[in-house]
């Protein structure tokens, strides 16, 4: 039987399989049990041999949908225990995958070799490539999707930008140079297919944008928390964010240090608090000359959108921390997703709304910054 570090060894081998393959995980693991495939057998004798009252109880609900039919009810048992904890291991080398710096040994740089030459370069001086994003320009998003077409081959944005914002950005600052994302492992000869998610269900093109004013909250820090929040009509979408999103809270730093002022703000989401993972929707923004008499006529320096990931004692540490306080710890991994410069501060409402996963904590949010009439 092969040991505990085998076991994990073997399990990222497979992840990595899937994820490159974009297999599904609990059909394919079934096909290469049933093929007696070496490594997935292996895994599948370790994992059995480690069974547990405990293991039957979470894979109760599970027996009954088809999967390894006609084997021992232990032997399902164990293979639905496999094929948690398989997911578990995809998720995670996903998440690095996505904040994995570019290389032109990457799918998508060895298919189309010419979008290195659009990796943004950051530094007015020392000028060197950021390998996080690629002008905007160098390809065609087709229809405000994830999907972008390149040269011969179709790619995909990375799944945590909501692919209305680069093409509203893009249509309402034609001026500003625009940097997004792509996902540096999924290209194809023929087009991909579109997903349908949530965040499609609002359109910034009926945000009126331009009369958003700003009061004096704009340039305070401060903190909306979701907790001990029990399920009502009055409260239903609080509820749905906290209990189903896993939404802890939405943060706001700002500091302002001679005419120089920046802002921070980040979204928590614990969805996967078993697997001691903690993802952070971030938004940065700063500008060299802010006026803080002036709200309203701030044209931002940059504004760019960034996934924080922390795990296992850096999550907890982060949980611990308000960024309305100052410093928080640094995430284990992280990476730009898009970046704009030399936008108009009124379009930092549409941001947050395309952005955040919470509508009630963004909302609470933009009400506290923005004039009512």
């Amino acid at each position: 039987m092969i040991t505990d570090i085998q076991y994990y060894e073997y399990l990222n081998q497979l992840a990595d399989d899937f994820i490159k393959n974009e297999r599904q995980t609990a059909d394919y693991l079934e096909q290469l049990l049933l093929q007696n495939n070496k490594i997935a057998t292996d895994l599948f004798e370790f994992r059995k041999f480690f069974i547990d009252k405990h293991d039957f109880e979470k894979t109760e609900g599970y027996l009954e949908i088809g999967f390894y039919q006609n084997k021992t009810k232990e032997d399902r048992v164990t293979f639905f225990c496999l094929e948690f904890e398989l997911e578990t291991v995809i998720r995670r080398l996903k998440l690095i995958n996505i904040c994995k710096k570019y290389d032109d040994k990457q799918t998508l740089f060895d298919e189309e070799p010419r979008l290195t030459n659009h990796i943004r370069i950051k530094g007015s001086r020392k000028k060197k490539l950021e390998n996080e994003l690629i002008d905007f320009k160098a390809f065609k998003q087709l229809y405000n999707s994830e999907i972008v077409k390149v040269d011969r081959c179709f790619a995909k944005l990375s799944a945590y930008l909501n692919p209305r914002i680069p093409d509203w950005a893009a249509n309402n600052f034609t001026a500003s140079p625009l940097f997004v994302r792509l996902n540096p492992d999924i290209i194809s000869d023929t087009r991909l297919p579109q997903l349908l998610t949530e965040e499609l269900q609002i359109n910034p093109y009926n945000i009126d944008w331009n009369s958003f004013k700003f009061n004096d909250s704009l340039i305070k820090s401060s903190e909306y928390k979701l907790e001990n929040i029990e399920i009502s009509k009055d409260r239903a979408a609080e509820y749905w964010d906290y209990k189903i999103k896993g939404i802890k809270s939405l943060e706001i730093s700002t500091s302002k240090k001679n005419d120089y002022r920046s802002f921070m703000i980040e979204e928590l989401i614990d969805k996967f608090s078993d697997e001691k993972v903690l993802i952070g929707k971030c938004i940065h923004f700063d500008r060299k000359g802010f006026d803080d008499n002036d709200l309203d006529n701030q044209i931002l320096d940059h504004l760019d959108l960034a996934i924080n990931v922390y795990e296992n004692e850096t999550r907890e540490t982060r949980l611990n921390e308000t960024l309305k306080n100052g410093i928080i710890v640094d995430a284990d991994f992280r990476t730009h997703i898009l970046r704009i410069d030399k936008i108009s501060i009124k379009s930092l409402p549409v941001f947050c709304l395309l952005f955040f996963g919470s509508m009630t904590l963004t909302g609470k949010y933009i009400n506290e910054i923005t004039l009512n009439d």
